[in-house]
């Protein structure tokens, strides 16, 4: 199977680290929630923690586009379909992604201006589900669509990718860290709602060290690079 004529190491890279920023934004601001939640017992945060967490985020998730056009160049030579689905999919879900961390940063500010115990991260989403919810809906359903084409073209062996990461997609990595971070509170209060940038981590971090590995689809020993 022929390689992509375009190197995809480069954008799987800025891919990971625009997720592991991302992952950093979420986790800043919901220190900034979760100082305020008694039981937690955390110290005050700093007044630059919010505004940094959201700028991070705004800023980092948009860039996952860049990986999954990355993905989509992989599955471009036998599911060209699919690779556009991913693309097209994946580009939109980064963009309501952004705006979905900048809302959240904007109601987490309105929240802490209020005064009072701040709810638990999770249960806060419905507390302005009306700008929240129908942001949240549209992105999971345009993650899931690019997670399905990913599955259809990889477990098909229609890309250069070996067949077992196919179940490495952001859909089935999102839930299974979200199961992981239902079991404290403290998870909870962090894992959860952090857990489809996470998640971004571990499924383009993945790609990167396959891309950079060589390793071809289908079980064949012979490596080749990517470039």
């Amino acid at each position: 199977m022929a390689y992509p004529k375009r190197n995809p190491r480069l954008a799987l890279v800025c891919a990971t680290l625009a997720a592991a920023v991302a992952t950093l934004g979420d986790f800043l601001m919901l220190y900034a929630v979760n100082a305020g939640r008694v039981e937690l017992g955390l110290p005050a945060p700093g007044a630059a923690i919010l505004p940094c967490g959201y700028f991070l985020g705004v800023i980092a998730i948009p860039l996952y586009g860049v990986g999954f056009w990355a993905v989509a160049q992989m599955l471009a030579s036998k599911a060209p379909r699919a690779g556009r689905v991913v693309l097209i999919s994946g580009v939109i879900m980064a963009v309501l992604g952004s705006v979905i961390h900048g809302v959240t940063g904007l109601s987490i500010e309105a929240q802490m201006r209020a005064g009072g115990a701040m709810p638990d991260p999770v249960t806060a989403i419905f507390d302005y589900g009306v700008y929240l919810i129908p942001l949240w809906a549209a992105a999971s359903i345009f993650s899931c669509s690019g997670s399905v084409a990913f599955i259809w073209g990889v477990a098909k062996g229609n890309s250069i990718l070996p067949r077992f990461v196919a179940v490495f997609n952001p859909v089935i990595l999102t839930a299974c860290i979200g199961l992981a971070g239902a079991t404290t509170p403290m998870l909870r209060a962090f894992l959860i709602p952090a857990s489809p940038n996470v998640a971004h981590i571990i499924f383009f971090g993945l790609l990167t060290v396959i891309s950079f590995a060589g390793r071809p689809t289908g079980g064949k020993k012979k490596r080749r690079d990517l470039s």
